[in-house]
């Protein structure tokens, strides 16, 4: 048997301006749900901010977490954005430098492909379906087991503060997170899979 992941990207969106500004821009795209792990992002941002407010976080979405979220956002460089079309939320990808995504259990990784396809690197827990596409070539992954929430909202916070400080560490991110979407691309995808069918059959 031959295991097969099932999810690609079609679109890359190859780019090559780069954020100017002195602040990290960060990104979430999706759903706002408890299992979403949102909260620990915030919680990250808000700690780093804290004294003096360095990076930008942009939280793209809705659900039924939305006001709990925005209550716990403290930091004034936390915005909240709702669904944009999809024809345009490139453009948000294409803005921001990195996206975070420390979601509990996604059992896949659309949205991790589309970060990829725009050149994010990802910050994501190692767990799920994220843990299946995110490696150290292309973003970050945080270990959870036996640690408290503290301790991973921490960990967050001292990856993206490393990025704030060492912003020329983005750029091999970013043409790794590039790699990483070709490969994922559909046209891909479907030659694999029809290659395994058809040296079956020989």
């Amino acid at each position: 048997k031959h295991v097969q992941v099932d999810l690609g990207i079609r679109n890359i969106n190859h780019h090559t301006e780069t954020n100017t500004g002195k602040k990290l821009k960060l990104l979430y795209v999706g759903r706002f749900m408890g299992w979403k792990g949102v909260h620990l992002s915030i919680d990250a941002v808000n700690k780093i901010n804290e004294q003096s407010e360095q990076v930008e976080f942009t939280i793209i979405g809705s659900g039924p977490f939305e006001t709990a979220l925005k209550k716990r956002a403290k930091s004034k460089l936390i915005n909240f954005i709702d669904w944009v079309p999809q024809s345009e939320l490139h453009t948000y990808y294409q803005s921001h430098d990195c996206f975070l995504f420390p979601s509990f259990h996604d059992s896949g990784g659309t949205v991790i492909l589309e970060a990829f396809s725009n050149g994010l690197p990802v910050i994501c827990l190692n767990i799920g379906g994220p843990n299946k596409f995110v490696d150290t070539t292309c973003g970050f992954k945080i270990e959870v087991e036996n640690k408290s929430v503290t301790e991973i909202v921490n960990e967050i916070s001292e990856i993206i503060i490393d990025l704030n400080i060492n912003k020329h560490k983005l750029e091999s991110l970013k043409n790794e997170a590039f790699k990483k979407a070709e490969f994922y691309n559909w046209k891909y995808i479907v030659k694999s899979a029809y290659s395994i069918i058809e040296n079956k059959i020989d």
